[in-house]
């Protein structure tokens, strides 16, 4: 820190976070919140602002200075039941009251000296901080996720939509007095689409969030849950380890930007692999199993949203042999616990825009938790194949990833590459995690520009 601003920095202060999303979705911004109350001993209070989607995380619910301020959503779960054909009608309502609700807000929670606002989505919350920051005296930072327009692009909405929804998150991004972003690919294009010189600050995991259960903790887990989770209740014990389902996870929001069609294809395509690889008699069939001893698969799917209720619909219909297929909703502490006790995740995010990185991907590292990632340019920069997971392109790629690891796992109890990529991920949990980050990129941007 400067000298100049050394007595300042001792000071109280208060600081507010936003999203416009439910905050019990929105990790990234939660971790903000962490690494603001480490950083910074003196910071009075930490606004975050959201929507109230449930029960939290404890380290934030436990943090005394962390107070929650829920954006109100009333009609809005009305709103969200018309017709597409009223997309625009419902569109303004929600600008109009999202507007109202977030004004309102920010008038009265304590005033900050900075506020990080997540983007997207930035409509209207980019132009309501702009001008809320300048009323008040704070200074108004942009943490980039994504692009709000190239989403309303995935869900083909009118081109005009598009192109307005591009050139306000383009004017407004420049008023911001700082800006983040998750991607070295995002920090290049938004200064080459947009002009803005963002620090990157790449999701990392949070010391201590993510719990390594021994097995009473697991079936006391497995428990909570008896009707996603029973077929694994008691399995870890040495007289039932041959019963023990593999476990794979996948996380979603039910929304567009994944293709869970693809997950389908490629569970159907996985299973006559399998099928064609217990009847094969060369030397391709190298554990010489039979189709009594694959194991049974166990998917869980996480998450909430409007396709999902479609999409278990067709996994029912699709009669699978060796997929026990589960969607699961879990309690915000109990998500990291389960993702350590899982053999394989699975990310099917492949980014409206290209250039964001999957914070599910991040949470399953987190737990140590090896993945296979759907393949886009920019997820180099957090999955390394062969290293920490795989990739693939399409249902087939998956299906030949998902059938060697079953088969294997199958007849020997393990899968070497999946061991290996879990000890690669032990080794970078110490190294990488998002405070050490935050501390070391964020106070020192923030008194350049003298915000504290």
């Amino acid at each position: 820190m400067s000298e100049k601003n050394g007595n300042n920095n001792k000071l109280p202060f208060n600081v507010a976070v936003l999203v416009v999303g439910d905050l019990n979705r929105s990790p990234r911004m939660l971790n903000h919140c962490i690494a603001l109350s480490e950083a910074f001993p003196n910071i009075n209070e930490i606004s975050l602002i959201g929507y109230n989607g449930g029960d939290i995380r404890s380290d934030i619910s436990n943090n005394s200075k962390i107070k929650q301020y829920h954006i109100h959503q009333g009609i809005n779960r009305i709103l969200r039941k018309l017709p597409r054909l009223f997309f625009i009608f419902v569109a303004l309502i929600k600008i109009i009251l999202q507007t109202l609700s977030l004004t309102w807000i920010l008038f009265r929670i304590p005033k900050f000296k900075f506020l990080i606002l997540q983007n997207p989505p930035g409509i209207p919350s980019m132009l309501i901080c702009w001008i809320m920051c300048k009323l008040r005296g704070g200074k108004f930072i942009i943490d980039w996720h994504n692009y709000g327009y190239t989403i309303l692009k995935v869900n083909n909405r009118p081109n005009f939509i598009v192109q307005m929804a591009c050139k306000y998150e383009k004017y407004f991004g420049k008023k911001a007095d700082l800006n983040f972003c998750v991607s070295q690919a995002e920090k290049r294009d938004l200064k080459k689409e947009f002009n803005i010189e963002a620090i990157c600050l790449p999701d990392r995991p949070v010391k201590g969030l993510f719990k390594f259960l021994n097995q009473i903790e697991a079936n006391d887990l497995y428990k909570h849950y008896p009707n996603e989770l029973y077929s694994l209740i008691d399995s870890h014990s040495p007289e039932n380890k041959d019963n023990k389902p593999i476990v794979m996870i996948s996380s979603t929001s039910w929304t567009p930007d994944e293709d869970f069609s693809m997950l389908l294809d490629a569970f159907i395509k996985t299973e006559e692999l399998i099928k064609e690889s217990i009847e094969d008699k060369s030397n391709k069939n190298i554990y010489n199993i039979t189709q009594d001893k694959i194991k049974k698969i166990l998917f869980l799917i996480t998450g909430r949203g409007p396709m999902r209720d479609k999409f278990m619909q067709k996994v029912s219909q699709a009669n699978l042999k060796f997929f026990e297929v589960k969607s699961i909703w879990l309690e915000s502490d109990d998500y990291p616990k389960l993702l350590s006790l899982v053999d394989l995740g699975i990310s099917l995010h492949y980014s409206s825009s290209g250039i964001d990185l999957p914070m599910k991907v991040v949470d399953m590292f987190s737990g140590c938790l090896p993945v296979a990632s759907i393949y886009y340019e920019t997820i180099n920069e957090l999955v390394k194949e062969n290293t920490n997971g795989f990739l693939f392109k399409n249902s087939k790629d998956l299906s030949k990833i998902l059938k060697n690891v079953i088969i294997e796992i199958s007849a020997t109890g393990k899968c070497e590459k999946i061991d290996k990529f879990r000890e690669n991920l032990h080794k970078e949990l110490d190294k990488n995690d998002w405070v050490s980050q935050w501390i070391q990129r964020v106070p020192p941007a923030l008194d350049k520009k003298q915000f504290i």
